[in-house]
């Protein structure tokens, strides 16, 4: 069974960035699209923590997608291991000027309202919140 995820709120503080996700459950039938899904107190929440930020972005659901050579790490989020955004990015870090360019990773959060592209020298650690 699938999983879907609701980006709820984003914090960064010049060097690392941290996602704050909520699975999305079933709500409650309605006459529309029977049982819709939506974030209740009940979902499971996930923090994910970036330590040190080359370079984000973040785009509409509706606008990105994530490649079929992305490498899924967890339900929400991939890691690509060559992409645009990495090699247009690569050399014009904007945020961590002591990240070598050939240590990035491209790292992907997705959620069903955005898309969080990060380019960042380690890899995210992700915890559960809880509710």
């Amino acid at each position: 069974m699938h999983s879907y995820y609701w980006l709820e709120k984003m914090e960064h503080d010049g060097e690392s960035l941290v996602l704050h996700l909520a699975q999305l459950v079933c709500g409650e039938q309605d006459e529309f699209i029977g049982l819709p899904l939506v974030v209740k107190p009940e979902s499971p929440r996930f923090s994910v923590h970036f330590g040190e930020v080359g370079a984000f972005k973040t785009v509409p659901e509706m606008f990105d997608e994530v490649s079929e050579g992305a490498e899924k790490v967890r339900a929400f989020l991939f890691q690509e291991s060559s992409s645009a955004y990495m090699k247009e990015m690569g050399e014009r870090l904007e945020l961590a000027r002591d990240i070598e360019p050939g240590s990035l990773r491209h790292h992907i959060v997705y959620a069903e309202n955005a898309v969080t592209h990060v380019l960042s020298a380690h890899a995210p650690v992700v915890s559960e919140r809880p509710r």
